[in-house]
């Protein structure tokens, strides 16, 4: 038999606090609405609400003729609100006296607390936790997408664990609102060095701003002079025998980071001997030349790739992997391609003809030092930023089932 806590209760099979009770929703929420008088040569601002719990967002000015016959509301600050189309991938939020005389959707019903029962930020935190995802989805009946519509009705009738002193609900809200100011704050770090490396590279590899060892003269050559380039295969996708464990085979959706390791996909010893598979050795410059443009990264380990992704085995004795790293990522490659019916676009001959600057092989291994030096100090702080995210996850956690009691 399970001991209960001093102070502790066991309700719906669950251990909660004494003074914590599971609470249909229409007891502390109320939903309201007031309707808009469309004019049709007015203006009127729309928000939208993003999901996986990020919030409202302010959308481009319309008129009320481009709004035509849709059902629209005021929108009215300190409510919650929910995107009842997409609820169940937690597309709810709060809003804020920012939002007053905006308008929003029918499907966007808005909520004011009954009574001060409940603390509006405390709900929407509850909602960002997996526990309040499930009460979402409970109420959210029907398949994938928009057949799986919140209902209204459903969402009043489902029961919440909170705290029932709101002074409790506060004081959590105060505690985890100070993590999401060092989470912004360490965004902002982020960006902010994001800012200085762009504009370091724009200084460095253009050659405005030099080593103050370096004088010699950069020089200019297609691409193709100074590595050797060599292009991905699809194996066929109707052969099931060519697909599954096996090799790694990267994609343009795997290139999300400057070194790459794992792909989603691997192919078998099959479609390597039947297509002609040509292996990408560890270490290689692979760039995509085809739909998206222009994205570069370094394989940390042999893979296989697809048709839309190029590969540079460089003369190291005239050019810096790294420095061409950078190189590429900082200029335009579509200005080097033709367009074609899904856009702009290269192949083996346009690639071929990409142009790259450069200054002597010592100048270059300093930018392309400096550079790594930075994508460093960046990839420290994302990965502090993680830390925080991952910190007040397991805080919520706590907080928001009443393992951890706060003092009020």
């Amino acid at each position: 038999m399970i001991k209960i806590p001093e102070g502790y209760k066991k309700d719906k099979n669950r251990i909660i606090p004494q003074d914590w009770d599971f609470v249909k929703i229409d007891t502390i929420l109320e939903k309201i609405g007031k309707r808009v008088n469309v004019e049709k040569e007015e203006l009127y601002q729309q928000i939208g609400i993003r999901s996986h719990g990020k919030g409202l967002f302010h959308k481009e000015l319309v008129t009320g003729r481009e709004l035509g016959n849709k059902s629209v509301f005021w929108v009215e600050k300190d409510c919650f609100i929910v995107n009842i189309v997409f609820a169940w991938e937690q597309a709810i939020g709060r809003t804020t006296e920012k939002e007053v005389g905006m308008i929003c959707s029918h499907r966007f019903p808005m909520y004011r607390p009954k009574e001060s029962r409940v603390d509006i930020d405390y709900l929407v935190y509850l909602f960002k936790t997996p526990y309040g995802k499930k009460v979402l989805e409970l109420a959210s009946p029907g398949g994938a997408g928009r057949n799986k519509t919140l209902g209204q009705k459903e969402f009043m009738n489902s029961e919440i664990l909170i705290p029932n002193l709101i002074e409790e609900q506060k004081k959590i809200v105060e505690i985890l609102s100070t993590w999401d100011v060092a989470i912004e704050k360490q965004d902002q770090l982020i960006e902010k060095k994001k800012e200085f490396k762009k504009g370091l590279m724009q200084r460095l590899l253009s050659g405005e701003v030099r080593f103050k060892e370096f004088k010699d003269k950069w020089l200019k050559s297609p691409i193709n002079k100074i590595a050797k380039i060599g292009i991905g295969k699809t194996p066929d996708r109707k052969n099931n025998n060519y697909w599954g464990t096996g090799y790694k085979w990267l994609s343009i959706g795997d290139m999300r980071s400057k070194n790459i390791l794992n792909t989603k996909e691997e192919i078998t010893q099959l479609a390597i001997e039947e297509c002609n598979m040509k292996i990408v050795p560890k270490g290689t410059l692979v760039m995509s030349f085809k739909l998206t443009l222009g994205k570069v990264a370094i394989l940390d380990d042999d893979m296989y790739t697809n048709e839309a992704i190029c590969n540079f085995d460089v003369n190291r004795e005239v050019i810096n992997k790294n420095y061409l790293y950078y190189y590429l990522d900082f200029i335009d490659v579509s200005k080097f391609g033709s367009r074609a019916t899904k856009g702009i676009t290269l192949n083996q001959e346009t690639l071929s003809g990409i142009i790259i600057k450069y200054p002597c092989l010592e100048e270059q291994n300093k930018i392309a030092e400096t550079l790594i030096s930075v994508d460093k100090e960046i990839e420290l702080l994302e990965k502090e930023l993680e830390a925080l995210k991952l910190q007040k996850k397991g805080l919520m956690q706590r907080l928001l089932t009443g393992e951890v009691r706060v003092k009020v």
